[in-house]
């Protein structure tokens, strides 16, 4: 049912069905989590903001909320309330690609680039130990740019160039390379 009224967009109705899934098992944090995604995709950040709370108190070693809520952070321009929620989630989640990428991108966008260069390294590493697919276009561009600002031309252009193996023609890395070089 939920389902359907999602395909319908019909999201008032689904966030009811919802709200009656949470209530039958509270320590379920799923209804919430999709609460707060159908909320943040409506533009509602505050309810979005508060059903991944709600997520996140009900299930503490739930990861996904921490990541959606870091994510809807950083979208709103909210990178020192990003780091906040992760470092919540570094003293209740193990060690996680996510959990250093997303940090990796907090700390870039407070300008912390060494911070985010050990961040990032870090969540490549994991990747390549355990799910490479992770390591995308977005991934490598992210790293070249944090290299850039840190003056280590070279690596960075690695980077870029990893990203444009991924996605040879993504305007964003090629017109940052072309600066960069030139």
């Amino acid at each position: 049912l939920i389902d359907l009224y999602i395909r319908q967009n019909a999201i008032p109705e689904a966030i009811q069905e919802l709200e009656a899934l949470a209530a039958l098992d509270p320590e379920n944090p799923r209804p919430l989590l999709l609460m707060g995604s159908l909320e943040a995709e409506q533009g509602h950040i505050e309810e979005a903001e508060r059903f991944f709370r709600k997520a996140m108190a009900a299930s503490p070693a739930f990861d996904a909320p921490y990541y959606e809520l870091a994510a809807l952070k950083l979208n709103g321009g909210e990178a020192k309330e990003a780091l906040e929620v992760l470092d919540e989630a570094r003293n209740k989640l193990p060690k996680s690609f996510l959990l250093d990428f997303y940090t990796g991108l907090a700390t870039s966008a407070l300008r912390q680039y060494s911070q985010s260069l050990q961040f990032l390294r870090s969540a490549e590493a994991q990747a390549e130990e355990g799910d490479s697919g992770r390591l995308t276009g977005f991934f490598y561009f992210r790293k070249g740019s944090v290299l850039e600002r840190l003056g280590r031309f070279e690596e960075a252009e690695e980077s870029f160039l990893k990203c444009l193996e991924k996605d040879p023609e993504d305007a964003t890395t090629l017109n940052y390379l072309g600066y960069m070089w030139a």
